[in-house]
């Protein structure tokens, strides 16, 4: 279900560009990147790889409970963290889309609950929705990142080449729908209905809410504020977790 839902998302996002391709001038030969710019699409990428040095013995940490963070978990190693792609056609008015995969040591963190996956997966259909802006309304609909948490998931977002330990305690996406609200250049709302915590598939009748609001009151400084309240039976490690669990972020 989920490689159907990537491939329509993709199918959808290039169907403008064919449109390009067929209207181009005989004898034309448009090149890829004058096809998608006239498109309206825009694909980029990213690659994450480090080492990492510990003094203690981080695997063994993991091995007994949840690691000190989620993805620098290794105790002296090279690693290919992230290879990070990402295609989108998001107008400010219309239909549009957007499609993010990961591939790479931190994919298997990143995976979303789902029965039909492979366990461990190297490859993470990080974000993969629909959109539709009109005005100051904006609607997305599929599966997204989180409003929680400063850090994100994609390693050029980040200050820092790590995540703190907070970081691996919130969410990272979410199945359902979003819409946003810009009240102005300064000030957004966000609301919400999900699944839950990194579920493609709920794994209960009842959904979560979420609400959130972004303030920019001069240009260095945002303060984003977020709340998640729901009902989850258990985590993508199989951590049980208390029926009815609300969650608050203040992110500055």
């Amino acid at each position: 279900m989920k490689k159907l839902f990537l491939a329509s998302a993709v199918s959808a996002l290039f169907a403008a560009a064919t449109t390009v391709l067929a209207q181009a001038r005989p004898g034309g030969a448009p090149t890829l990147d004058k096809v998608l710019e006239a498109s309206g699409i825009s694909v980029s990428g990213y690659i994450d790889a480090g080492y990492t040095h510990a003094d203690r013995n981080i695997e063994a940490m993991a091995a007994v409970g949840p690691a000190p963070r989620v993805f620098d978990n290794q105790n002296n190693s090279f690693g290919l963290h992230q290879l990070g792609v990402t295609i989108s056609k998001q107008p400010k008015a219309g239909f549009g889309g957007l499609v993010n995969f990961t591939t790479g040591k931190d994919a298997p963190v990143l995976n979303s609950l789902n029965p039909n996956d492979p366990p461990a997966s190297q490859f993470d259909l990080t974000q993969a929705y629909a959109q539709y802006a009109r005005g100051k309304l904006t609607l997305i609909a599929g599966k997204f990142v989180t409003l929680h948490s400063t850090e994100v998931i994609a390693s050029t977002g980040n200050t820092n080449i790590s995540r703190s330990i907070l970081f691996g305690s919130v969410p990272f996406t979410h199945t359902g729908v979003r819409g946003s609200w810009a009240l102005n250049d300064q000030v957004s709302f966000y609301a919400g209905l999900n699944n839950g915590w990194d579920q493609l598939t709920d794994q209960n009748r009842p959904k979560t809410v979420e609400l959130g609001a972004s303030l920019n009151p001069v240009k260095p400084l945002t303060v984003m504020l977020s709340a998640y309240s729901g009902k989850e039976s258990f985590l993508p490690n199989g951590n049980a977790v208390p029926q009815g669990t609300r969650t608050w972020a203040w992110n500055i």
